[in-house]
């Protein structure tokens, strides 16, 4: 157990499960509990990148370097964030439900086979 958990389950109380010690001074060595607070992944990220010491911030172009690395496949705007989709939401959950054979939904649908099968798959669609 690191010693900011031990501190803070001896003085204030046991950390609920599944949540992270967060530290409000920036210092992962702190272990002075009003410099602590219980949090989840979510808030400590927000409150890093609300005090701007995420590395995002300072260097945005390693940001876009990383992007690149990656590929245009996760750059790529996928299901109804996409502005050009040619299916809504709903036309994906039908699909989904549907036992019609993929050849006559992508008719019926105006699309290819393949953007039948990433929706139901749920590759294209979530």
């Amino acid at each position: 157990m690191l010693h900011h958990r031990a501190v803070w389950e001896i003085l204030v109380g046991t950390i609920p499960d599944g949540k992270l010690l967060c530290h409000h001074c920036d210092n992962p060595r702190c272990a002075n509990p009003e410099h602590l607070y219980v949090g989840d992944g979510k808030s400590n990220v927000a409150d890093m990148f609300r005090r701007g010491r995420a590395w995002q911030l300072r260097e945005p172009e390693r940001v876009r370097d990383s992007g690149r690395r990656m590929g245009q496949r996760n750059t790529w705007c996928r299901g109804a964030q996409n502005p050009k989709a040619k299916l809504t939401p709903e036309q994906v959950s039908q699909i989904k439900a549907s036992k019609v054979p993929t050849k006559q939904l992508a008719s019926q649908y105006g699309v290819n086979r393949t953007t039948i099968q990433r929706a139901r798959s749920g590759k294209q669609w979530k």
